[in-house]
């Protein structure tokens, strides 16, 4: 009866090594995803940062025709 514990533990011990096994893979490919998950959002950000710059920059250009052309009575709209 003694050997048949010692086969149940060693099975036992086995399944368990799996799971652990199958526990770090699954960790390991959670941080790959979020590392590349991070870096796209990192990346969009950037993205993002420079179409706003760029829009802020035609705002404010766009308010100086304005502006000029307001001074000199000339208006599209008007």
């Amino acid at each position: 009866m003694g050997e048949q514990e010692l086969e149940k533990n060693d099975l036992v011990l086995e399944d368990a090594a799996e799971e652990a096994a199958e526990a770090e893979q699954a960790a390991a490919e959670a941080e790959q995803a979020a590392a590349e998950a991070e870096q796209a959002a990192a990346e969009e950000a950037g993205d993002s940062g420079e179409a706003e710059e760029e829009e802020g920059d035609g705002a404010e250009e766009a308010s100086a025709d304005g502006d000029d052309a307001g001074d000199s009575g000339e208006s599209g709209s008007e």
